[in-house]
């Protein structure tokens, strides 16, 4: 089967081969016979909510466990932004200008060196197929997964194609539609 017939990714190009370079999450690859359960990354159970228009910090996992740890009293783990290891002040060569703060009350940046895009690992693939996302590569991947735990939205620049280094957040200008309609439109 290929990786789109185990709902773990959208790739169907020949059968998914489990030899002695496949990862397992239980560690080394098991014998034959062993559950393709303990061998792949399946995700078993989704969790569908309807989210009202009034609720937006339950549209990522961390606050459904808040909510859930306040209906039942259950353990909750801190939120994963809590230690930040990026670090104060400007980036070096990036320029960001929040010109509708209202809007974008905070807008933090890192900047990532020598990175490879490739396929994502199988455990990222499946948890946002389980989601509703279908995965594309490492990078866009990661974003969305970061997403969809915090509710709120993340998006990778390639620095090399950031015209000047400059990042603004702004209002569309009047008349204008946003570069992601404008590239569907033609679609």
């Amino acid at each position: 089967m290929a990786e789109d017939e185990l709902a773990i990714g959208t790739d169907h190009e020949g059968i998914l081969v489990l030899n002695g370079d496949t990862p397992s999450p239980s560690g080394p690859v098991p014998a034959p016979g062993t559950p393709l359960a303990d061998v792949l990354p399946i995700v078993d159970d989704v969790l569908e909510l309807e989210i009202t228009p009034n609720r937006p910090d339950c549209l990522g996992v961390y606050g459904v466990a808040r909510e859930v740890h306040a209906a039942t009293g259950a353990a909750l783990a801190p939120p994963p932004w809590l230690d930040d290891p990026g670090s104060d002040g400007d980036l070096a060569g990036v320029d960001i200008r929040v010109q509708a703060p209202e809007l974008c009350p905070r807008f933090t940046a890192r900047l990532f060196e020598d990175v490879t895009i490739a396929p994502s690992p199988p455990w990222l693939k499946a948890r946002l197929m389980a989601a509703g996302q279908r995965p594309i590569s490492n990078v866009v991947d990661i974003t969305n997964y970061v997403m969809l735990l915090t509710a709120q939205p993340l998006h990778a620049f390639d620095f090399a194609r950031v015209a000047g280094g400059r990042l603004v957040v702004r209002r569309a200008g009047k008349g204008r539609r946003s570069r992601r309609s404008t590239a569907s439109a033609g679609a």
